[in-house]
């Protein structure tokens, strides 16, 4: 099951990871949360990262470090 957040106003959230191409060519992995659950993107909370809110109910997800 991927992994699920509550934020501080009640809203569910799912996170989803993609693969994306930047310009130079570098691939890079990115999260994001959706309201609705995307079966194809979904993931779980990588290892040594933790979710905050970047205001109050947007989550997003950092290094804990």
């Amino acid at each position: 099951m991927a992994f699920q957040y509550t934020n501080s106003k009640g809203k569910l959230f799912h996170l989803n990871q993609m693969d994306i191409t930047m310009g130079s060519g570098e691939q890079k992995k990115v999260h994001f949360f959706s309201l609705e659950e995307r079966p194809k993107t979904a993931c779980d909370l990588p290892e040594d990262y933790e979710v905050f809110e970047v205001e109050p109910g947007v989550p997003a997800i950092r290094n804990k470090s």
